[in-house]
Parts: C-alpha cells; structure tokens; sequence
C-alpha cells in the first residue's frame, strides 16, 4: 500500500510540474511570434536587394531592417540563456534536495537500527527484537513488532520520520526528473535561439559586403565627376557619407554584441565553476566507489595568448578551456585541437586572393575577394576565443561522432557553442 501511495505521489509531483511548464502563454506570444514574423519577412526581403539598381534611401531602410531583425534575435537568446540558466539553477537545487534526502534517510535507517539495539538492551527486550536483529535487513513490519513490544513513542517517531524522509525522497526525485528535462529543452532552445542570431547575422553581413562595394562603386564615381560636374559629384559624397555612417552604426552595434555576448560566456564559465566548487557534497547511504578526482590540465605560457594542453587560446577563457578538456577527459572523451592563429597568415591569404594594397588586405569585403576571404581580424581564431577541436588525432567532421555529442551536451556550461556548418569549430560566440 505505501508503495502504491509513493507513486500515486510521484505521479501527482509529475503531472504538476510538467502542467506548469507547458502552461499555455496567451495572446501575448501569439503576438510576439507575429511580430518576429513580420521582422523575418522584412529581412528576407531585405537581403534580396540590388544594391546596385536601388535608391540610397532603399538601401539604408534594408540595412535598418537587417539590423532590427539581428537585434530582435539577440534579445531573443538573451531571454533563451536566462531561462536555461534559471532551469539549470533549479535542476541544480533538485539535485541537492535529492541528496539531502538521501543522506537524511541514511541517518533515519541507521536511528531506526539503534533504536531496535536499545530495545534489545533494555530488561523487557522480547524475542520479536531478537528475531528483527537475527535478519540481514530490517523490515518495517519487523521493526513495527519489535517496538510494539518495547512500547517507545520515540521508536514509534523514528520510524515515521524514516517513512515521511522516503515520501519526500520521491517527490524530489520526480522534481529533479522534471528540472533535467526543462533544463535540457532551454539548453535546446538556445542552440535553436543562437541558429537563429547566426542566420540573420548572415543575412545582414552578405548585404553589407554588398553595399560597401556598392560604396566603393559611388565614391569613385564621385571622383570622376568632379572634373566634371562638382556639385553632382559632391551631392554623391554627401550621400555616401550618410550610407557609410549607417555602416559604421552597425558595425558598432555587432561588436557591442559580441562583446556582450562574450561577456554572458565569461559569466556563465564563472558560475558554473562556482556551481561546481560549491556543489553539496554529502555522503550517499551506501556508496560503493569514491569519485575520481578531477585531472588537472595545465595552463603554460604567459600574456594574452597561453597553452592548454597544446591548443593555444586567450588567456581570459584559458581555465574555461582547461576545466572542459578535464570533464572530456573524465568522459572518455580526449580532445586536442588549434587554437589562436596569428593574423599574418590571414593577410598572407588576403594578399593572395584580394590583393597587395593595404585597402585590399584590409578593407575589402570579403565577397570582392576571389575566393571569398574574410578579412584580417573578422576571426574569433585570430583573437584566440576560437577552437577547432580534433578527436583521435583527426578534425571533427561529423556531428554523430562521439566527440562531437560530448561537446554538444557540455560545450555551453564552458562558455563555447559551435558554428552549426563546422562541427570541429567551437568559440565564445558560435562564429
């Protein structure tokens, strides 16, 4: 009967969790996801203009309409990171809860087991004691006999308090079920939250290129035509100058978020390390094996740019670096990789593909380049906050290898999320 009660219980703890999570948002996000449409409906008509046929005004509305729709995404997994941080808080606190239980029961079966010895010892002590102390386990029937006999009230207490820490222990178990299924579809959310950041990101960036070329185009057109006609040619500077101020607008504005963004990372890696070093570490009832102690990975080297384990990075995400490396060691898991690379190779490509001038190496955007080349310091590599991990000594080329898996589900707890086109490459902001 008391089996059948724990798991109505549990059922019951289940069912209201799962009823609150999924609890219906109302009108409100119907009209919210409305707006986002409208928001990705305008981009995409955005990133489909001719730059070159259309209007400055044309084109500066489809920059501000990329722009917003970037904007509008970056909040959206500003929101995604809190609510999956909030779901991790509180799968963290479950987890606790259940330990605490765990441990109380252990304290409350060892009580009970004292308190059948003290039955025995006292002169009235009967055989039902003897028989309860002859078995290897204690049953509650047994034990419920002995102390009948002994006629304690405290034995009687012992024993329900044993009975209410079990009906708590499944309740907690249930929470924490609960908590690691939301924790894992917020984590889930902002993978989909941060696909959504990059594709729009995208979308604004092939645009931009676009118009800096078109920029180009004008400016030398201005400096044709001022033999000829100056005023024309100056009525194109001016407005030139406004569309290269809108340029520069956003130019800011994408790395005031990447700033950000890397500042979240650096945040999230601190917490979680405070997570970890403050985690509860009470005894389980009956463990079997003591858990292995974390492997230290040393960090060498000194100023902006150290070694992990061979894979250089920055040194602001270098014990980020260091703890997963760890935790992938501790899973099986061995990963090696690159690093930081010094931008001279980058313009060493540029010269190649873009040309020698120093606005080719440097200014040109990408698209003009043959192939296209991103230019020198656009690479999360070459400011060391970026990774290309390899596993048994080859590149991550498949998202279903084993590596791979490992760093999908953990990667994000040390501040790393992967490009979704390279499954090798890992950095602050996913780029």
């Amino acid at each position: 009967m008391l089996t059948v009660r724990r798991h109505l219980l549990r059922l019951l703890v289940v069912l209201i969790l799962v009823g609150a999570a999924a609890a219906p948002a109302g009108a409100q996000s119907d009209a919210k996801a409305q707006r986002d449409e409208v928001q990705r409906k305008r981009a995409a008509l955005a990133a489909d203009i001719d730059v070159l046929r259309a209007t400055d005004a044309q084109v500066e509305a489809a920059l501000r309409a990329l722009q917003g729709n970037v904007a509008a995404r970056a909040a959206d997994l500003r929101d995604a990171e809190r609510r999956a941080a909030s779901a991790q808080a509180e799968l963290e606190a479950a987890a606790a809860e259940v330990e605490a239980k765990q441990t109380e029961i252990a304290v409350l079966d060892q009580a009970a087991k004292d308190v059948v010895v003290a039955a025995y010892m006292q002169p009235t002590a009967s055989a039902g004691i003897l028989d309860a102390l002859a078995t290897s386990t204690i049953g509650e029937a047994e034990l419920k006999q002995a102390l009948l006999e002994a006629r304690s009230a405290n034995q009687f207490d012992v024993l329900d308090q044993l009975e209410r820490a079990r009906d708590d222990l499944e309740v907690a178990r249930a929470a924490a079920e609960s908590a690691t299924v939301a924790a894992r579809e917020q984590q889930a959310a902002v993978g989909e939250q941060l696909q959504e950041v990059q594709q729009a990101t995208s979308q604004q960036e092939a645009v931009v290129a676009e118009v800096q070329d078109r920029l180009d185009h004008r400016l030398s057109e201005a400096q044709s035509l001022a033999e000829l006609d100056r005023e024309l040619a100056a009525q194109i500077e001016e407005e030139q100058a406004r569309l290269a101020a809108e340029l520069e607008r956003q130019q800011r504005a994408r790395e005031q978020a990447e700033a950000a963004a890397a500042a979240r990372a650096a945040a999230a890696t601190r917490s979680a390390s405070e997570s970890r070093r403050s985690a509860p570490s009470a005894p389980r009832p009956t463990p079997t094996t003591a858990p292995a102690p974390p492997r230290t990975i040393a960090i060498t080297g000194s100023g902006s740019i150290v070694s992990v384990r061979g894979i250089r990075v920055h040194n602001s995400i270098a014990s980020s670096v260091a703890d997963m490396l760890a935790a992938a060691d501790a899973a099986g898991i061995s990963l090696a990789g690159g690093g930081y690379r010094d931008p001279a190779g980058q313009i060493a490509v540029r010269r190649n593909n873009c040309g020698t001038s120093s606005y080719a190496i440097y200014q040109m955007p990408a698209s003009s380049c043959r192939p296209p080349t991103a230019r020198p310091g656009t690479s999360m590599h070459e400011r060391g906050l970026a990774i290309d991990f390899t596993y048994g000594g080859r590149i991550i080329s498949s998202r279903s290898s084993a590596a791979f898996q490992w760093l999908n589900a953990n990667a994000s707890r040390y501040g790393f999320y992967n490009l979704p086109s390279e499954p090798w490459h890992w950095s602050v902001n996913g780029r």
